[in-house]
């Protein structure tokens, strides 16, 4: 009887343990709902409909594509709004999330990322990025 309740002590001790690393804070995670957070949820936003607005145009007008390539300073921006989306994307995989069962924030990054995959977010953060990868086909045609 002693052996059993100092095993069942030892898998509660360890489950704890899991528990409390799951949501001990990482200086490397972005703690959801922070003011950075806020902030670069608001960037991705501006970035999103700016391209909302200019990729369809440079897509499907020549006139408009023509005025972004005698324009060299509109690829930089170009270039710039691609790499915001892309570190949205790496930047998911490092931002804390509410555990709905626990009421827990959690900062695991293994739990973070398998989250992270199997969330909507992940596929609108990938398809915001179509069009660095659109753009890449298009100039290699």
């Amino acid at each position: 009887m002693e052996k059993e309740m100092e095993s069942m002590m030892k898998r509660v001790s360890k489950e704890d343990q899991k528990a409390q690393e799951a949501v001990r804070e990482r200086w490397y995670i972005l703690k959801y709902g922070s003011k950075a957070h806020k902030l670069w949820q608001l960037l991705i936003i501006m970035f999103a409909t700016y391209n909302a607005f200019f990729a369809p145009a440079r897509l499907g007008f020549r006139e408009v594509q023509n005025f972004y390539d005698t324009r060299q300073w509109l690829n930089v921006v170009e270039l710039v709004v691609d790499l915001i989306f892309i570190i949205d994307i790496i930047l998911g995989f490092f931002t804390s999330f509410w555990d709905i069962t626990t009421g827990d924030m959690i900062f695991n990054p293994k739990l973070i990322a398998r989250k992270y995959l199997l969330t909507f977010s992940f596929i609108v953060d990938v398809l915001s990025s179509l069009p660095v990868f659109i753009r890449v086909i298009s100039k290699s045609l």
